[in-house]
């Protein structure tokens, strides 16, 4: 499939991709923060979400749109770089896909209810050594679901002679 957003369905595609792409970033730094006590979960962890999910949402289509081919002219797409050998050839990639979205939304979501509810974290604030706990055992299983998902998907597929 050519990566462009010339039609509806690739867009979508694009902004669910996004969506998860910033959910799964997000609690992952949001995680780490929170058990450093440098920043809360709650905070970190919408504010990360929302703010590369708006940029992608707004700006990602304009700028594949606007450079992509470009880019692909020069033969700098990293598949024109790599050979397909190189890459791993991974195992269950519709699996990983949906361990992927369920660690990265489910794991927002999750840890968000969890710092804001019963953990008593605010918003702007720690909860407190036991509330941080909770908020820490409960994303850990969404991290885990995020590394072994990681592992099981591939980029092969993408090695396809596209129509110029």
């Amino acid at each position: 499939m050519s990566q462009t957003t010339n039609s509806v369905s690739k867009l979508i595609a694009f902004e669910v991709v996004a969506l998860v792409a910033s959910a799964a970033c997000a609690i992952i730094i949001a995680w780490y923060l929170d058990l450093a006590s440098i920043v809360p979960f709650a905070f970190l962890a919408i504010t990360i979400t929302v703010n590369n999910f708006a940029a992608a949402f707004v700006l990602g289509p304009i700028l594949l749109a606007l450079f992509y081919p470009r880019v692909k002219k020069w033969g700098l797409i990293w598949t024109d770089i790599m050979k397909k050998e190189d890459v791993a050839k991974g195992f269950g990639k519709e699996l990983g896909a949906l361990l992927m979205t369920i660690g990265a939304l489910g794991g927002l979501v999750v840890g968000i209810l969890v710092a804001t509810g019963v953990a008593g974290q605010q918003v702007y604030g720690f909860a407190g050594s036991q509330g941080q706990a909770t908020v820490w055992g409960s994303v850990l299983p969404f991290l885990v679901l995020i590394l072994v998902a990681s592992v099981m998907l591939s980029g092969r597929e993408q090695f396809v002679e596209e129509e110029d």
